[in-house]
C-alpha cells in the first residue's frame, strides 16, 4: 500500500515537471515576444499597455513554475516520509518475529527439560 502511494507520488512529479517544461517554453516565448513590443514601443508603434500586459503574463507564468516546483519539494517530503513509515514498518515487524521466535524457543527449551526429566 505505501509503496504504492509512493509511486502515485512519483507520477506526480513527473506531471508536475511535465507542466513546469511546458511553461518554460511559453515562458521564452513571452520572453521574445516582450523584448519585440519593446523595441516597436520605442519606434512608437505599440502603446505601453501592451507590453505591461505581456510583462505581467511573464510574472504570472513565472510564479505558476515556482508554485510546481514547490509542490516537487513537498511531494518528495511526502515520498521520504513514506519511505520512513515503510523502514518503521519493517523494523517493527521484525522486532515482533524475533520475540515471537524467542518466547517459542523458550518454550522448547522447557519442553525438553521436561522430557528430560520424565526419562
Amino acid at each position: 500500500m505505501l509503496e504504492k502511494r509512493i509511486g502515485q507520488l512519483n507520477e506526480q512529479i513527473s506531471g508536475l515537471r511535465s507542466m513546469i517544461n511546458t511553461k518554460r517554453s511559453l515562458e521564452a516565448s513571452y520572453k521574445g515576444e516582450i523584448g519585440e513590443l519593446s523595441d516597436l514601443l520605442a519606434e512608437g508603434f505599440v502603446d505601453k499597455q501592451r507590453l505591461l500586459d505581456q510583462e505581467r503574463k511573464l510574472d504570472m507564468l513565472r510564479a505558476e513554475i515556482a508554485d510546481h516546483q514547490s509542490e516537487i519539494t513537498k511531494t518528495r517530503l511526502h515520498i521520504s516520509e513514506t519511505e520512513l513509515q515503510i523502514l518503521q514498518l519493517n523494523k517493527d515487524f521484525s522486532s515482533e518475529v524475533v520475540a515471537h521466535l524467542a518466547e517459542v524457543q523458550t518454550k522448547v527449551f522447557d519442553l525438553q527439560e521436561r522430557m528430560a526429566a520424565l526419562e
